[in-house]
């Protein structure tokens, strides 16, 4: 009961901003101190990922009366628009790799598309009593986060550097939780454990780039 008390905390809309808030100003400290092409667009997506957290946890109810039912929704397509810029973030970065070859990309497009199967197979599970607009809004962004994935995978194989990869999984884990606390179980288990893979994804991201 004390372990379950000690991560109280992960549940509060306090820690929650506090984290996204820090974690924004981590991404544009990198990006000042290193002004890349790939660095502006990882804190681009990171700021548009910290809105969506402030949206998805209602911060201050603000979003709650802007945006309704719908916000939700709202927060899904702000997070699709950070695996956008997270996917031209790290292709550029293969760009950059003057030893890159596509062959070498077999091993890790396998695993990534072995990640994307499982998980839009699992999305189509979770979502099979939910309306239609819903489950094309998740599979939509299934399709999204998983391209952040691969461009990821590809980079991290191609560079031996994982930290990237590790993070976008975490980050995925992330997702099949918040959309399991959606559709099946929504307990503060499941909502404790969104915020400890999210949080240790989106800094291994970062710090991936």
């Amino acid at each position: 009961m004390k372990g379950k008390a000690r991560l109280d905390f992960l549940l509060t809309n306090g820690f929650k901003a506090n984290f996204t808030f820090l974690m924004s100003a981590f991404a544009v400290v990198l990006y000042a101190q290193n002004p890349t092409k790939e660095r502006e667009l990882c804190m681009f997506a990171i700021l548009f990922s910290t809105v969506a957290d402030l949206v998805l946890m209602d911060y201050n109810k603000i979003p709650g009366l802007l945006f309704g039912k719908k916000r939700f929704y709202v927060g899904m397509a702000l997070f699709g628009i950070t695996h956008v810029l997270y996917t031209c973030c790290f292709l550029g970065k293969l760009a950059g790799i003057e030893t890159f070859s596509m062959n070498g990309a077999i091993l890790p497009l396998i695993a990534a598309m072995g990640v994307f199967a499982f998980s839009m197979f699992f999305s189509m599970y979770l979502t099979s009593e939910k309306k239609g607009d819903f489950r094309v809004a998740v599979f939509t962004y299934v399709v999204l986060i998983n391209a952040a994935l691969i461009s990821m995978y590809i980079y991290s194989f191609a560079t031996k550097q994982i930290a990237a990869a590790i993070g976008i999984t975490l980050f995925l884990i992330s997702d099949m939780f918040i959309l399991v606390r959606e559709t099946k179980c929504d307990t503060n288990l499941v909502r404790k454990l969104i915020w400890i893979f999210y949080p240790i994804g989106q800094l291994l991201i970062i710090c991936g780039v």
